[in-house]
């Protein structure tokens, strides 16, 4: 075979792979989250954050303190959840000291709803979470710091604080969708949000079950 020929013949290897990465991650993608999915997520959160939580008032950190260590935390979760399932989301709620604070971590912005009807915007980050890196032996995570979550950071418009309600109206997207999702004070939350796609239905949940929305 003459120089020409192998050539595209690693041509026609490497498009093949770049083709077939493709599908695979779309297939990825598209698997349909299970109750267990869910609840494992759910539980270690609820787990975990509340150790951070405990480690931060324990220490005496003030509010705003709190606010950037928790969101960052968050991220890390995040992309731990990535890793259980490529179409987990995460939207986390904390109420402490009558501030709620909201991060969102999806592929889409949200639109939090007030009892008063006050409207808040978020972006999503999703597409900004940190790389983790595993196989074998070898681990690498890039890690953001508290910077990264302040005004100004690419994150600034993902995170927002709002004097706590007793519940909120959550909207995902474009959908004419409400999921009411109350909020208990000085307990972190999370929504865990499957990607909606053309074969599945999206799911919320959140405390343990799967809460249904009402379309406008």
């Amino acid at each position: 075979m003459n120089k020409r020929g192998q050539i595209y013949l690693l041509a026609s290897i490497i498009i093949g792979l770049v083709i077939f990465v493709l599908a695979s991650k779309t297939n990825i993608i598209n698997i349909t989250p299970t109750n267990n999915d869910f609840k494992e997520i759910t539980e270690n959160y609820n787990s975990e954050s509340g150790k951070v939580m405990g480690e931060l008032i324990k220490s005496g950190k003030s509010d705003s303190d709190v606010s950037l260590n928790f969101a960052s935390f968050s991220v890390l979760f995040t992309q731990y959840s990535k890793t259980k399932n490529p179409s987990f989301g995460l939207i986390y709620f904390l109420n402490y000291n009558g501030i709620l604070r909201i991060g969102n971590f999806l592929d889409q912005g949200v639109k939090i709803i007030t009892p008063t009807n006050t409207e808040i915007s978020l972006q999503g980050c999703f597409s900004q979470l940190p790389a983790s890196i595993s196989y074998g032996e070898f681990q690498q995570t890039f890690y953001r710091s508290l910077s990264y979550f302040q005004s100004g950071s690419a994150y600034a418009e993902c995170i927002r604080e709002i004097p706590a309600p007793s519940f909120i109206n959550l909207q995902i997207g474009d959908e004419q969708i409400d999921y009411r999702v109350d909020i208990l004070a000085n307990q972190p939350q999370v929504a865990v949000i499957s990607r909606a796609s053309s074969s599945q239905d999206r799911k919320v949940f959140v405390d343990h079950q799967f809460i249904r929305g009402n379309r406008h």
